[in-house]
């Protein structure tokens, strides 16, 4: 009996201690990624907005694209990059060099043809919730938890932050549109889970559309 119950502790000790490696080399493999010299081109950038064309069709035109019936079949892996989240929720902008990518709280810039990292944008805030805008040089998208983010599409930094609107409790879901140096930013609201306390009357709003100037971030 004592042999049995000395053999199971030692088990469970080894499980443990594998275990623990497990996880640290997952959060390891997860967190090292490639990096690369040299700022991001703009040129060639594609798509305009999550619907692609103005209209939300999401149609890809023979001139964005060399992908075709006939070859298809040939496609093959190139590079894998790891994203750190398993919940993705933005769309990629690509250029002439670089893809434009959300990966949780993080916006990352890849190599085209080679995956490794130009930069990385992290927020502690929360997880990007949108597709990406390019004006100019200037990388525009949004984090769920209600902010708005304009950053230096080249080098990653950080140009500007604001909170559209003044709902209670905005969430930014949808990915916003560039129209005549305009940002129109849809704005979605967690309102709806405050009358969990009965002494909260709700609701203030039910969501709305935000006109944002494109150069500070200041609500128009």
């Amino acid at each position: 009996m004592m042999i049995a119950q000395r053999m199971i502790g030692q088990r469970i000790r080894t499980q443990r201690v594998l275990g623990s490696a497990l996880w640290l080399l997952t959060i390891v493999t997860a967190a090292v990624h490639a990096s690369c010299p040299g700022e991001a081109s703009l040129a060639e950038a594609f798509p305009p907005g999550w619907g692609i064309t103005a209209e939300g069709t999401r149609h890809v035109a023979a001139d964005h694209t060399s992908i075709n019936r006939s070859n298809v079949g040939n496609l093959s892996l190139k590079w894998v990059y790891r994203l750190n989240t398993s919940q993705p929720r933005s769309y990629p902008l690509v250029t002439e060099d670089t893809i434009f990518v959300g990966d949780g709280a993080a916006a990352v810039a890849l190599d085209r043809e080679t995956g490794c990292e130009r930069w990385r944008w992290g927020d502690a805030y929360g997880e990007l919730g949108s597709g990406f805008l390019l004006h100019d040089d200037l990388l525009i998208f949004n984090i769920r938890p209600g902010f708005l983010i304009g950053l230096d599409a080249r080098t990653g930094a950080e140009r500007w932050r604001a909170q559209p609107g003044d709902n209670p409790a905005r969430m930014l879901s949808g990915t916003p549109a560039l129209v005549d140096g305009r940002v129109l930013v849809p704005i979605s609201s967690l309102e709806i889970g405050y009358p969990a306390n009965f002494l909260y009357g709700c609701c203030a709003t039910s969501g709305g559309l935000v006109s944002v100037d494109v150069t500070t971030g200041k609500d128009q």
